[in-house]
């Protein structure tokens, strides 16, 4: 049964996007993730990257050492996640079942 209570009630505070427009040279798959997490961060319009909760990715094809990203993206944002980053297999439902599982969380 789903909560009624508004302090448990889930919320998307900001979200980023990063196309590909070679501004930066070769941008590796970590630089794009770290830009959109900042894109998000300012669309947030507050300071949240560092008071992570949870930071879950899915893996890049395209930049096989994915597997290290979420520990070096927490490293690089200042302060760990509660919960240790955990990168999924790509697959095409992967990113809205991650929103799905940490709404129900």
């Amino acid at each position: 049964m789903a909560s009624t209570d508004p302090s448990r009630m889930p919320v998307i505070i900001g979200v980023g996007q990063i196309s590909d427009r070679t501004e930066v040279p070769e941008p590796t798959s970590f630089d794009l993730t770290l830009a959109a997490l900042r894109r998000a961060e300012e669309d947030a319009g507050t300071r949240c990257l560092d008071r992570l909760d949870t930071l879950e990715l899915v893996r890049q094809n395209s930049w096989p050492p994915a597997e290290d990203m979420g520990a070096r993206l927490a490293a690089t944002l200042g302060s760990p996640p509660r919960r240790p980053p955990v990168v999924h297999t790509a697959h095409g439902d992967i990113p809205i079942r991650l929103i799905n599982d940490a709404a129900n969380r």
